[in-house]
């Protein structure tokens, strides 16, 4: 790989994974974004709708313990590109239930698999980037969630819930199809002895 196209791969990973985080985002604010079509359409109240507001919240403790391991001894590239695609699935599933319960589930299923996105980030950033440079470059990634919430609260009145739910899965999708296209570990990674892993 030569240095041009290898730099350039290094930010299409940077752009993946700060899009990922704008998506993410967008996800947590867009029921509290539709809250008035939210309890409307699923005939909840205040305490639902913070309920369901708060499940995507709490899915980063179970996606930590869940994936940190998982991404330091399996294939990063095909551990995103499977999870992705479960949440995928999930989230395009999520977008035409109109039951309470069983969409609550499936924000926490569908938000716990792509959550494996945001345990790897930084690291498979890192791997692109030398030692002085993966601050800069990281430092996208938080810009990419201030902009997702942004955009749930602008978009979500505009949408309403269900084109807001779907708009989430279509998003994913096309983050899928862009992790299939560039999406893998850099030349900067780290290659750890077989033995460490054993242990």
């Amino acid at each position: 790989m030569s240095n041009g196209n290898s730099t350039g791969r290094a930010w299409a990973v940077t752009i993946f994974f700060t899009l990922f985080m704008a998506v993410m985002t967008y996800n947590l604010i867009i029921f509290p974004a539709c809250a008035v079509d939210t309890m409307n359409v699923f005939g909840v109240g205040q305490a639902e709708l913070t309920t369901l507001s708060s499940v995507t919240s709490v899915v980063g403790v179970f996606a930590g313990i869940l994936f940190g391991r998982m991404l330091d001894t399996k294939s990063v590239r095909k551990s995103i590109m499977i999870f992705l695609a479960i949440g995928v699935v999930l989230f395009f599933a999520r977008a035409f239930v109109t039951a309470y319960v069983p969409v609550m589930v499936l924000t926490f299923l569908a938000s716990l698999s792509v959550g494996i996105c945001q345990v790897a980030g930084p690291k498979v950033v890192g791997t692109w980037f030398p030692a002085e440079k993966v601050g800069t470059a990281t430092s996208f990634l938080t810009a990419g969630a201030g902009i997702g919430s942004a955009g749930g609260f602008a978009l979500g009145a505009i949408l309403g819930i269900h084109n807001g739910l779907l708009s989430v899965g279509i998003a994913y999708l096309v983050l899928l199809v862009f992790w299939i296209a560039v999406g893998d570990e850099g030349p900067y990674k780290v290659v750890i002895p077989p033995e460490a892993v054993e242990a």
